[in-house]
């Protein structure tokens, strides 16, 4: 049997042959690394890609519905439906199905978050056809499993919080502290998408102190990191959004410390934008930044025994940098890294900036990767197990995943736009049924759209990367 390797259908089709195949009786060989000719002469590249086919141990070629039904009939699993099959009304509803298939195969391959064969010209979309039928059947069938990865990914989400609520954690010989920042009504948002609030401290630098709503949390981690000795001297943070500046001239002045940001950061919060009531009612909004109460720093940024890279990070927003301390491997990275495949982004992000920065992350010293939102990526050996927090995993790893995702749902959206598709339907592209990823984010991810009005969803990954 020969089959397309590029085709999520194929794919399927012969997973299923392989599975029941017990005897050993077919062999399946992708077109594309195959001598067609060679197997017979009257088969050429673009034919096998085009239909259905299979050569029998006679020699004889079979397309689409004979071909089908010579498979059934080696394959003892299938024996009763190959007698269906070999009658007259079968053999008719066995060449509608396959004509509908052969005809639909790039419908279908789209629907599966497939990209079809570039040598075999696609059919355009209809509105209301095989690619829909496809992924919404697709959905039926798995809504079980989607109901039940949405609920245990809400439980962890609350198991997560619970177990970091109030907490710090203090890593490399204390010159990391990561305080969870707590209180009401921010709360909702770690229980709902999973995004935990965090102070970072490295070396005396405090970096993203938090939003307005959470002044009393840091409050109390001041207090004790306050009975640790000094450890804070400068304030910073990786760009404007609310969760991360809230509190930059009023940590600064709390603590005596010096109020360090960086030029793209400050340009923004001279006069901010006008965040949507919802999240000025949960986080908070964000302060207007006094002209003379902040330096700004271009490149490097000293600390207690030793300095930062700041680095330009564009992506997640256009202000956005990172914090790269080249001597210990350790980067800084606030929102640039939130996962590999983080699938509900603000209207902020722009994805082919995104791909850039992820492109310039790699070429770094990393043994350390620390996110804004609660999760430190590492492998060292001197950096503890801590649960709900440290993840072992080599940072570099991480990033290239998230590259990886990120390079492939541009292409899946270049495709899209060239032939026509529309937005729901190059998202649906983008985050197929047979991805576990997508599977198990599907119900959070939806709650984000609603909950948001859509301004955080799927649709936003999509129209980040602009035409």
């Amino acid at each position: 049997m020969l089959y397309d390797e590029q085709c999520v259908v194929c794919q399927a089709g012969v997973a299923w042959v392989r599975f029941f195949d017990r005897l050993g009786a077919t062999e399946c060989r992708p077109v594309q690394r195959s001598d067609v000719q060679a197997l017979h002469p009257d088969l050429d590249e673009l034919t096998c890609l085009r239909d259905l086919h299979l050569v029998t141990a006679d020699g004889e070629v079979l397309t689409n519905w004979p071909a089908v039904r010579h498979l059934l009939g080696v394959l003892p699993a299938f024996a009763p439906v190959a007698r269906l099959a070999a009658t007259r009304a079968g053999s008719r509803l066995g060449e509608r199905i396959t004509r509908a298939v052969t005809e639909s195969r790039w419908e279908l391959i789209r629907a599966r978050g497939g990209i079809p064969h570039h040598g075999v010209e696609p059919r355009p979309l209809s509105p209301f056809g095989p690619f829909w039928a496809c992924y919404t059947a697709e959905l039926l069938l798995r809504l079980p499993i989607v109901l039940a990865a949405t609920v245990s990914r809400q439980l962890g989400q609350v198991g997560a919080y619970a177990q970091t609520w109030g907490r710090q954690v203090h890593l490399l010989d204390d010159r990391l502290t990561i305080c969870f920042l707590s209180g009401l009504p921010t709360a909702v948002v770690p229980i709902l998408f999973g995004e935990r609030f965090t102070l970072c401290v490295y070396d005396g630098v405090a970096v993203d102190p938090g939003a307005t709503r959470m002044r009393r949390s840091i409050d109390r981690h001041l207090a004790h990191l306050a009975r640790r000795g000094p450890t804070i001297d400068t304030v910073t943070a990786t760009h404007a959004h609310e969760e991360h500046v809230g509190n930059l001239e009023w940590l600064a002045e709390r603590t005596g410390a010096r109020l360090v940001v960086p030029p793209a950061v400050a340009r923004q919060l001279h006069e901010p934008y006008r965040l949507p009531w919802w999240r000025k009612a949960v986080i908070g909004d964000i302060p207007p930044l006094s002209p003379l109460s902040a330096e700004t720093v271009d490149d490097r940024l000293p600390t207690r025994h030793g300095a930062l890279d700041v680095l330009p990070a564009p992506g997640h927003s256009s202000d956005h940098v990172v914090f790269h301390d080249p001597d210990e491997g350790v980067l800084l990275a606030g929102d640039t890294f939130l996962g590999a495949y983080f699938s509900t982004p603000n209207e902020d992000v722009d994805g082919d900036a995104l791909v850039t920065t992820l492109e310039r992350l790699l070429d770094l010293d990393i043994s350390v990767l620390v996110e804004a939102h609660g999760h430190v990526h590492t492998q060292r050996a001197d950096v503890p197990d801590v649960p709900g927090v440290v993840v072992r995993q080599d940072p570099k790893q991480a990033l290239r995943r998230k590259l990886d995702w990120l390079t492939g749902v541009r292409a899946q959206v270049a495709r899209g736009r060239a032939d026509g598709l529309s937005e729901r339907a190059i998202e649906a592209t983008c985050f197929p049924w047979g991805a576990a990823w997508s599977l198990e984010s599907k119900g959070s991810d939806e709650i984000a759209r609603l909950l948001t009005g859509g301004r955080f969803s799927r649709t936003q990954v999509v129209r980040s990367f602009p035409a």
